[in-house]
């Protein structure tokens, strides 16, 4: 039979704690951070392509005028 190794948990200092939290704390800031970047990029792609795309309807009715 294999034996089972109880391995026994070793009791975390407050040390480990507050590094640990402050990493949880700096990867929730900089996921934040990021979603917020990526909504502001997608933002401005799309009132990018709306400009260009009314650019081009002005330019086709232009067009259509001078025929």
């Amino acid at each position: 039979m294999i034996e089972c190794m109880q391995c026994p948990l070793v009791p975390l200092s407050y040390e480990d704690i507050w590094v640990g939290m402050s990493m949880l704390i700096g990867i929730a800031l900089f996921s934040i951070l990021a979603a917020r970047a990526e909504a502001r990029m997608w933002q401005a792609i799309r009132q990018h392509n709306g400009e260009r795309q009314a650019l081009q309807r002005q330019i086709t009715l232009g067009k259509s005028h001078l025929r």
